[in-house]
């Protein structure tokens, strides 16, 4: 190979490598999307099931998402100081849907304000009036048919005051309707463990919030661990539960009834 076939091979070598780079580095760069870049980041609501440009959630932590049949985005609750109610400051129950492929925001179901208490209605069946109170860091999964399930988090039951929550909640998508399902209404509840692998009508896990959750291949609900707070202090909890669908009960599953248990390795 003469000198002037080697320098062409590795000017065309140097080019090659420089489009890939460049094409890698596109691939991988961040897009903003949609919201503000500067204070104020309230809300802006619109009418619920109506979707603009200008609709946005305000800004909050401890939001729980899922992803629709269609790729968009569901989001739920928090804690922020942005909302754009009567009552701003505090804990979320508003439900919205991000479309990505239009880019817009629409206010699904909820309540512009903060600090709202849940309307629970009758266990398991759904209601247009029912709703989770306004809450931050509860745990959320989809089931087989498209439905949003979130359970616990830290805020407000059906009283004035806030605490650890231990309700189950479906937004079932073809009725556009919130079911109470399983737990309780008051906040700070202990849970009831029963019998280790033994699924009962009387089992429930206790409030908490920032645990974990899956689904297996037939559609349970996994949860594990969260935390709460007690008189003693924080409360770490490490205790695996399943609730089946198909039978409606929990089953608690592995670890332990009590908090704050050190890990066994093996």
């Amino acid at each position: 190979m003469n000198m002037v076939a080697t320098w062409k091979q590795a000017i065309l070598s140097f080019l090659f490598i420089c489009i890939v780079q460049i094409a890698y580095t596109q691939v991988n760069q961040w897009t903003w999307m949609h919201g503000d870049n500067a204070k104020p980041f309230y809300s802006q609501y619109g009418k619920p099931g109506y979707g603009s440009t200008v609709f946005k959630p305000g800004a909050r932590e401890g939001s729980i998402s899922w992803i629709d049949a269609s790729g968009n985005l569901l989001l739920f609750g928090g804690n922020g100081n942005y909302g754009s109610g009567v009552s701003g400051t505090g804990y979320y129950n508003d439900l919205w849907k991000y479309n990505s492929t239009t880019g817009v925001w629409t206010w699904v179901n909820g309540d512009i304000d903060a600090n709202v208490k849940g309307v629970y209605g009758s266990k398991g069946i759904s209601a247009p009036t029912n709703k989770p109170g306004g809450r931050c860091n509860s745990i959320n999964w989809k089931d087989t048919a498209g439905n949003y399930w979130l359970f616990g988090g830290y805020g407000y039951a059906i009283g004035t005051s806030t605490g650890f929550l231990n309700d189950l909640w479906c937004y079932n998508v073809m009725d556009k309707e919130w079911v109470w399902v399983s737990g309780d209404s008051t906040i700070n509840n202990v849970g009831e463990f029963g019998i280790r692998r033994r699924e009962s009508q009387s089992n429930k896990p206790s409030g908490r919030e920032n645990g974990i959750g899956w689904t297996d291949n037939v559609g349970n609900l996994w949860l594990f661990g969260g935390k709460r707070i007690s008189t003693s202090g924080n409360e770490y909890l490490n205790d695996m539960w399943k609730y089946n669908i198909s039978t409606a009960n929990w089953t608690w599953m592995n670890g332990d009834s009590l908090p704050n248990q050190t890990g066994i390795y093996g």
